[in-house]
């Protein structure tokens, strides 16, 4: 669109506003819910879109004076709580954080406001986190508790992604037989019954093996990625929690015993 016609436009939508007096009352219509306010209350604020009358027109039902926003119905409330209240912003304790964000940065509220809300609720202020003295742990927790919206953020989740299938390939190679190692197994001799006679002893075609105990063969392949495996998960389930000091990895040795 040229700058003529989009300034033409602008003018046109503007004229709607030749016909609100102050004393007036906007409905505003929120995803279906009606919310209705004065219109004083809105020019109080003019660098926001319900308070400028030229933004607010882009969204005005045509053949009414309705104004329609597909939005959160339920952030909206603390919205309009903002205009009536002199600019009071307050978050219902119901309504997720991230979706509020968005809302108010949609209205274009107060900046100032908008970078405390975030600060307060959605940022992770780091300079409360204690960094080890150890520089390979100070190292690990750089890596897990600060890691950057960029390229490597997206790597560390594919990683991730990477590591799970492994384990979960490893435990379904445990339950083949072709890859047990039968040399290093304890087996136990069982019979179906004891023979009547104690004088009798066992035949051999009643004597059968199974096994007791499976003994991993730790310079198998397998092995090895179990142990890469369950290091890389230990280690991302112990970062979880950001208010440790410290990072360890732990290895469960019983799965495999």
């Amino acid at each position: 669109m040229n700058s003529w016609a989009k300034d033409a436009l602008d003018r046109l939508l503007s004229m709607t506003t030749f016909f609100e007096t102050d004393d007036d009352r906007l409905t505003i219509n929120i995803s279906g819910t009606h919310y209705e306010i004065n219109v004083c209350d809105l020019i109080n604020f003019p660098g926001t879109i319900l308070g400028d009358p030229l933004k607010r027109a882009r969204y005005l039902i045509p053949g009414t004076s309705d104004y329609f926003f597909p939005r959160h119905s339920s952030s909206f409330e603390s919205i309009l709580y903002y205009y009536i209240n002199d600019g009071i912003l307050i978050k219902a304790e119901t309504t997720p954080a991230m979706i509020f964000y968005e809302e108010i940065r949609f209205f274009q509220l107060n900046e100032k406001l908008i970078q405390t809300f975030y600060n307060d609720y959605l940022s992770i202020n780091e300079d409360d986190q204690i960094e080890p003295n150890s520089w390979l742990k100070k190292a690990l927790h750089r890596t897990f508790y600060r890691l950057p919206m960029n390229y490597f953020n997206s790597s560390f989740s594919t990683l991730s992604a990477v590591f799970n299938a492994l384990a979960i390939y490893s435990l379904c190679l445990e339950t083949m037989s072709v890859y047990r190692n039968l040399h290093n197994t304890m087996w136990m001799i069982t019979h179906p019954s004891k023979p009547l006679n104690h004088t009798e002893g066992f035949k051999c075609s009643d004597i059968s093996l199974r096994p007791y105990q499976f003994i991993p063969y730790f310079n198998s392949e397998n092995v090895t990625l179990e142990c890469f495996c369950i290091t890389w998960l230990a280690e991302k389930k112990n970062n979880q929690n950001r208010h440790q000091n410290t990072i360890f990895i732990k290895i469960d040795l019983s799965l495999f015993l």
